[in-house]
């Protein structure tokens, strides 16, 4: 299901969180791969806490991101964070307010399900 969610979208936004990093399960990589395989914009989204650990330490998928300009979560400053996020899509925003849809995440400070979101950008 969520490799057809991400065949269709021209760009995939990946959080990043601590959780994320932290988990021995391999599946983010793993939708991080197939969006990379299918030529996919992938913009990278940092949870106001993640903190990049040591390329050593790093999956090889996580040391692969960091080529690409992560934007951080601004709960301060919502409209200029939804605007640089949009900015690296490559696909002109969905009708639906990007806010409206990011309303449901402001627990991202606490992210602790990886999640792809692909309905910002089509």
């Amino acid at each position: 299901m969520i490799t057809e969610a991400i065949a269709g979208a021209t760009d995939v936004i990946v959080i990043l969180s601590n959780a994320v990093v932290q988990s021995d399960d391999t599946y983010v990589g793993r939708e991080f791969e197939f969006a990379l395989a299918y030529g996919k914009s992938i913009v990278p989204v940092t949870t106001p806490s993640f903190v990049w650990p040591a390329e050593d330490a790093s999956p090889q998928w996580l040391n692969s991101i960091r080529q690409y300009h992560a934007v951080a979560v601004s709960w301060d400053y919502p409209d200029a964070f939804a605007q640089r996020l949009l900015s690296f899509c490559t696909a002109p925003p969905a009708k639906h307010s990007l806010l409206d849809q990011l309303a449901f995440s402001e627990r991202v400070n606490d992210f602790a399900t990886p999640c792809f979101i692909n309905l910002l950008c089509r």
